[in-house]
């Protein structure tokens, strides 16, 4: 019934901590500070790109392709943090595919 306390990151804090070693609490941690790092890298160098491929001084709109619109989505992915689960979701989604072809084929 932690959820009723006034605060709830210290309860949560608290059972993370007795469930888990101190080792195992800094690895991950890092792992999530570089795993966030790399992803808004990615949004920042895509939009960067998205803006060089873009006139400037002009704003030209006709040079547009679909490859600047994956562009535009990859960088909102990757800026909020969604790019690995949407990534996952399209792996799992490409592997139910192929399982159920495979049993109308089979």
């Amino acid at each position: 019934m932690y959820f009723f306390t006034p605060n709830t990151s210290e309860t949560e804090n608290y059972y993370i901590q007795k469930k888990y070693s101190k080792y195992f609490m800094f690895f991950s941690g890092g792992y999530e500070f570089v795993f966030n790092f790399v992803g808004s890298t990615m949004g920042w160098s895509c939009f960067y790109i998205l803006i060089k491929r873009i006139d400037n001084t002009l704003l030209n709109m006709n040079n547009l392709s679909s490859s600047d619109f994956l562009l535009f989505i990859f960088f909102l992915l990757s800026l909020t943090g969604h790019l690995p689960q949407t990534i996952l979701g399209i792996i799992d989604s490409f592997k139910n595919i192929i399982e159920i072809t495979s049993k109308k084929i089979g």
